[in-house]
């Protein structure tokens, strides 16, 4: 699932989401996998 992501610090993400717990969301960005509060629209 490709998910577009805030951390809440205007870092803004778009990437796949591996895993989701609730309001959060684990996606893979290249090599690095960060967790990030979803934009929910």
């Amino acid at each position: 699932m490709k998910v577009f992501l805030s951390n809440g610090h205007g870092d803004k993400a778009f990437g796949w989401a591996i895993q989701e717990e609730s309001d959060f969301a684990i996606i893979c960005r290249g090599r690095e996998a960060i967790t990030s509060e979803r934009v929910n629209s």
